[in-house]
């Protein structure tokens, strides 16, 4: 129930109180002795820690939870812990590794037929491609990871789905596209409760209206931005 808690805590942006949580969650899970559940509050506080841009402390948290987890033949954990290093390496320009880690936990959550892991990576994948300059790779990737998370009737995941496909619309100059994609990403963060996603989409919306000469609604979508980040 903790651990339930520090991720409720965290999408909507009490990301101290989530760490808080979580490093208690933790201390009961070491108490009873659970190995598998210290592994996944290690994910978790590690989570918190990239969103601050605590690289080094993430990965260390993560490389010690997928040793954890892959011990204790839980599989959804392992993958869990690869993919959020993937994440940490692909912040930090290291897209060869992050591609590894991402194919490693791809290979996990295609064995074990988790469709909305599988998603995501393939949105991660879709953003280092984007990285690459591989733009039609990116584009595919984010739209079968689109496919499949409205089959799934995700909506925060969707969201984040909508988000990638506006960037890249914004990489290519594709503005008012852009428009409309942040546009259904806000309503859709909006509609979970998804603070971090809503700032994402002030600021994604911001380049969008500034690409279209429209100067002081961007400076509008910046500032609440700002504000969301504070």
């Amino acid at each position: 129930a903790l651990l339930d808690l520090s991720g409720v805590l965290e999408l909507v942006g009490a990301w101290d109180r989530a760490d808080a949580v979580a490093h208690d969650a933790r201390a009961l899970a070491e108490e009873r002795g659970d190995a598998a559940l210290v592994g996944w509050c290690d994910v978790s506080v590690a989570e918190i820690a990239r969103k601050h841009g605590h690289y080094d402390d993430a990965v260390a948290l993560l490389e010690r939870a997928h040793a954890t987890l892959t011990r204790h033949g839980d599989d959804a954990g392992a993958a869990r812990a690869l993919h959020l290093q993937g994440t940490v390496a692909a912040q930090q320009g290291k897209l060869d590794d992050a591609i590894g880690l991402y194919g490693r936990s791809r290979e996990i959550r295609e064995r074990t037929g988790d469709a909305a892991g599988l998603a995501a990576l393939l949105s991660n994948l879709g953003v280092v491609a984007n990285y690459q300059g591989e733009y039609e790779a990116a584009r595919d990737y984010h739209r079968r990871s689109l496919e499949l998370r409205t089959e799934l009737g995700d909506l925060g995941a969707i969201s984040v789905s909508y988000t990638n496909l506006g960037i890249l619309a914004v990489g290519q100059q594709r503005y008012d596209e852009a428009h409309e994609l942040f546009d259904e990403s806000m309503r859709l963060s909006a509609a979970v409760g998804d603070a971090w996603m809503l700032a994402i989409a002030h600021n994604n919306l911001g380049n969008a209206l500034r690409g279209l000469g429209r100067l002081d609604d961007a400076r509008h979508h910046y500032a609440e931005a700002l504000a969301a980040y504070r």
